[in-house]
């Protein structure tokens, strides 16, 4: 009987821990939204490999509701690794970015990473790890 409740007791902590450490909250700041018009897609990212094939791990529309000064909040729960978020200023609500001649005409971003370049940049350089604690990121907004 005791190692009955001994292995009770060991189970369900083991229970209790792994899912009080299942999600974590991942704060995304995003700055310098040009307008109200639209939404934000969020595309979030575990690796290379997924980011080159733009093949997201989790995906999200966020209203622009909120929006003060350009700026926007949100949350995200997801279990605990390596991510990456990217963001387009989806304006005109069509589900993809939209392009001039060469450059994209509605406003991009990344975590913690603002992208100076043409090429797109590699998932090394915007990626973060995602402990037990909340994570906060910034996603500054980019226009051409």
């Amino acid at each position: 009987m005791l190692i009955f409740r001994f292995f009770i007791v060991v189970i369900s902590f083991v229970l209790s821990t792994s899912i009080l450490s299942q999600e974590t909250i991942i704060k995304v700041h995003v700055t310098g939204i040009r307008s109200s018009k639209g939404n934000l897609a969020i595309g979030i990212y575990k690796d290379q490999a997924t980011f080159g094939d733009r093949n997201p791990y989790y995906e999200r529309k966020v209203s622009k509701q909120g929006m003060k000064n350009g700026n926007l909040s949100f949350d995200v729960k997801l279990p605990e690794g390596v991510y990456g978020v990217t963001l387009l200023d989806d304006e005109n609500v069509n589900g993809k970015c939209d392009y001039g001649f060469i450059l994209p005409n509605e406003g991009f971003g990344f975590s913690d990473y603002f992208h100076t370049g043409i090429l797109p940049p590699r998932f090394k350089d915007f990626k973060f790890a995602l402990g037990n604690v909340t994570k906060e990121v910034v996603v500054k907004v980019k226009y051409y």
